[in-house]
């Protein structure tokens, strides 16, 4: 069974998250860069996630994922 590709993304950015600092937001810039998607792509996939309350967003010049 092959997963969708948005379920793949979301595990990676949950991954991602998993060994970053919970004190430091990471940018999602960096994210989308480093799974090679667009920033847009990445939003899209980054609400839903906050919408299940798995991560949190922070808006802002420091803002990011955590």
């Amino acid at each position: 069974m092959k997963a969708k590709p948005s379920l793949e993304q979301a595990l990676c950015i949950v991954a991602f998250l998993g060994i970053q600092d919970r004190q430091i937001p990471l940018h999602s810039s960096l994210v989308a860069e480093r799974l090679g998607i667009s920033t847009s792509y990445l939003k899209k996939i980054v609400q839903r996630l906050a919408a299940g309350k798995i991560v949190k967003t922070v808006s802002g010049r420091v803002g990011g994922l955590s």
